[in-house]
């Protein structure tokens, strides 16, 4: 598990992973604090999140936050590729407009994501190189602020 600090919260990164999806991921919803960010890297597939149908591709990504209800799987000829990290927002009490936009958000779908930062993050994890620690909470810190920027208001200052 790796702890960070963004916006005024505390993180803890319970999970990390990606790769090929071969097979289905029943319906199951996250406790209470819990997000998990997925970034389809490859292939195609279905997400199924509180009974909406979204087809995945290359570039998608999606937020499943606490209670929310979601599956999914692969097409069996063309099986997705993702790499997902899991928060579980430990501190909240302080956060910023910012980190509060994002802890308010319990489902976010969007095509035409960067994954590339995604990808860098899971390489460091499996990797393990020196200081990878350092590395992947930076990483992160990224990754929060470009999602978070894609759901706040035209009007936030």
């Amino acid at each position: 598990m790796i702890s960070f600090s963004w916006n005024n919260v505390v993180f803890d990164m319970t999970d990390i992973g990606g790769g090929l999806l071969d097979d289905e991921i029943p319906n199951h919803a996250h406790a209470k604090s819990s997000y998990e960010l997925h970034f389809i890297t490859g292939g195609h597939g279905e997400l199924v999140a509180d009974s909406k149908k979204f087809k995945l591709e290359n570039g998608d990504f999606f937020i499943t936050g606490p209670g929310v209800y979601h599956s999914q799987k692969s097409d069996p000829s063309d099986p997705l590729k993702d790499v997902f990290f899991m928060l579980q927002a430990v501190k909240t009490n302080k956060a910023n407009d910012v980190a509060a936009a994002f802890l308010s958000e319990s489902f976010y779908y969007s095509k035409g994501f960067n994954t590339a930062p995604a990808l860098e993050l899971l390489r460091e994890y499996k990797t393990k190189a020196p200081d990878y620690q350092s590395a992947v909470i930076g990483t992160a810190m990224v990754i929060l602020t470009n999602v978070t920027r894609l759901f706040l208001p035209e009007s936030f200052v």
